[in-house]
């Protein structure tokens, strides 16, 4: 998706993460599996500190024989609404003689 389709604000920060990135490839990573997750859904300090995917990230990492770039996900966005997008606009105008 082209960031010149999304908001402003929302466009800048895609911009600037492509623009330090460079040419890295990024992938989805569930939200049960994303440690970066874990604390958005209210996990209690003692309940981290036990939490071994906070500490070395979900189990698949871990596998010697992991590929992210064989991974066959398919994600079907046809359907999805997001807010972050520009709304489109069509103006109409007449003038009457």
């Amino acid at each position: 998706m082209s960031p010149s389709l999304l908001k402003t604000f929302v466009q800048n920060r895609v911009v600037e993460i492509n623009e330090l990135t460079g040419d890295s490839q990024w992938f989805h990573v569930a939200g049960k599996q994303n440690p970066a997750d874990m604390l958005s859904r209210g996990l209690a300090l003692d309940e981290l500190q036990a939490a071994d995917m906070w500490w070395s990230g979900p189990e698949y990492l871990r596998d010697n024989n992991f590929n992210p770039s064989q991974e066959n996900v398919t994600i079907n966005t046809d359907n999805i609404e997001l807010p972050e997008l520009k709304l489109e606009k069509t103006v109409l105008a007449l003038q009457l003689i």
